[in-house]
Parts: structure tokens; C-alpha cells; sequence
């Protein structure tokens, strides 16, 4: 709990363009990002070139940075990300060439796509949706809920609250929107 806490502190920082505070991050993550790049990427040099830009992508969307942001999780996502596109790029090039290297690129590249993370991320992102959802009005998070987490239907749910179907889907809508834009960076880090 207390390296959370420590981690959260210094993602603070770096919001506010404090660079002994992305030092210490990028010392914390780097070597854990290269060998989860290097695991996929396989030349070294890439892994360090794409861990390098998570980086740089990390220093300037810093202004994005907020109390809810998880930073493990978005490193990874990045990471993740970027080694898919430098994957494709390169099966499309040994796609041309060498059959075994496209062979074990593509292994690859399926091995990442399916990728889940580790348990503490995936409570990282739990964390940022029920913080999401705290900021909804009641109503929205009762509707939201009862329909992703009871799967109820919108008339069913309209009829429990006492709503119209169409407020249903208004409060469903507006709260898939604001968790869109909470999650942003972790369903699409670029």
C-alpha cells in the first residue's frame, strides 16, 4: 500500500512537470517494461526503443495526468501497444522475405493481442470505473449498474426506478461516455 501510494505521489509530480519524479518512474519501470517488450519484440534494441517512447509519450501527456491516473497500467497498455505495431510493421516485411521469422512474429503478435495483465492491473482499472462511476449522478450509476452489473434490460430497469425507457438509455449512454473518456489511455494508449 505504501508503494502505491509513493507511485500515485510521483505521477502527481510528474503532472506538474516535476523531472526527479519521472526519473524515479522511469527507474522504477523501465527494466520491467524492456523485458515485457523483449519478450515479444525479441531484438533488444527495438524493446528499448519502444519502452524509450513510452516514455516520451508519458512526459507529454503529463498535463493528463490526475489522481485517478494508474500508471503501471498505462505504461503497459502503451508498451503493449506499441510492440503490436512494431509486430505488424515487421510481418508485413518478413511476409516478404523469410517465412520463419514471419512465422514467430506472428506467434508473437497473436501471444500479445491475447494478452491478459496481472491481477494488481486489472484492479488498477477496476479502481479508475468504480471511481468513474462514484462521479455519475445517483440515478445514472443506479441505471448503469443495474444494467451492466445485473443485466437487466432497459425496460425492466425503467420500470424498477420508474423511468421512462428513454431515460434508461440516456443514463446508460452518459455513462459509457464518461467512462470512454476515463479508460481512453488504457483501451487506447496513443
Amino acid at each position: 500500500m505504501k508503494e502505491k501510494r509513493r507511485i500515485r505521489s510521483l505521477a502527481i509530480g510528474i503532472s506538474q512537470g516535476d523531472e526527479k519524479a519521472f526519473k524515479e518512474i522511469y527507474y522504477i519501470y523501465f527494466e520491467r517494461l524492456w523485458r515485457f517488450a523483449c519478450e515479444y519484440v525479441i531484438d533488444k534494441g527495438e524493446a528499448e526503443n519502444i519502452v524509450q517512447n513510452c516514455f516520451l509519450k508519458l512526459w507529454e501527456r503529463r498535463d493528463g495526468i490526475d489522481e485517478d491516473f494508474h500508471i503501471s497500467a498505462w505504461l503497459f497498455t502503451v508498451v503493449k501497444h506499441d510492440c503490436l505495431s512494431f509486430i505488424s510493421h515487421k510481418n508485413i516485411v518478413a511476409k516478404k522475405s523469410d517465412d520463419l521469422i514471419f512465422r514467430e512474429l506472428k506467434a508473437n503478435y497473436d501471444s500479445l493481442t491475447n494478452l491478459e495483465f496481472s491481477k494488481s492491473t486489472l484492479f488498477e482499472i477496476k479502481d479508475l470505473v468504480e471511481s468513474a462511476l462514484e462521479k455519475l449522478n445517483p440515478n445514472c450509476r443506479k441505471v448503469f449498474e443495474l444494467s451492466r452489473y445485473k443485466n437487466k434490460r432497459h425496460k425492466e430497469i425503467a420500470e424498477e426506478l420508474g423511468l421512462s425507457e428513454k431515460s434508461v438509455e440516456a443514463h446508460i449512454t452518459t455513462a459509457l461516455s464518461k467512462l470512454r473518456i476515463t479508460l481512453r489511455d488504457y483501451l487506447n494508449p496513443k
